[in-house]
């Protein structure tokens, strides 16, 4: 875990313990489950950025609800706002992209979709995040920005 926490720069005052989804944890108020390539290739770092604060408050979503594919959507945009020296919100976010759940009995994860096929922020991504959905780490500590969090368990604001 030193070297991870090394190599994705995870400040000392965040805690992470590895936990696989065949055994998720209980979780705290003010803890998440994050999946680990959501910081492997999906860009996030601590503590949260605002928007990615913002989306899931907008979406009412936890992290560990989200696919790889949707990290990198808002860490892009994240990364053109920083690089570009513009201000994509969710409101743009959301003009491209239409965030869809699929329904309780399936296996896939949250996902946002361009709405038009040839119109999108971020692209590039491989096709599939097969095998990548079974680790996860449980965050504690000072992983949000600022005095906003997101929606650690259903019915409980972090």
């Amino acid at each position: 875990m030193a070297r991870f926490r090394l190599l994705y720069q995870i400040p000392p005052f965040v805690s992470l313990t590895y936990c696989n989804s065949d055994d998720f944890p209980l979780i705290n108020r003010g803890e998440i489950v994050l999946p680990i390539m959501a910081i492997v290739e999906g860009g996030v770092r601590f503590s949260f950025h605002s928007l990615f604060i913002d989306f899931l408050q907008t979406v009412n979503a936890t992290p560990s609800q989200m696919s790889v594919n949707a990290f990198r959507i808002i860490m892009g945009v994240i990364a053109i706002n920083r690089l570009l020296d513009v201000n994509l919100t969710m409101r743009e976010i959301l003009a491209v992209y239409q965030y869809k759940c699929p329904g309780e009995k399936s296996n896939t994860l949250c996902h946002l979709t361009a709405r038009k096929v040839n119109e999108k922020l971020v692209n590039g991504f491989p096709s599939s995040n097969k095998g990548y959905e079974k680790d996860y780490l449980r965050v504690k500590g000072e992983w949000f920005s600022g005095s906003s969090v997101c929606r650690s368990s259903y019915g409980y604001p972090g």
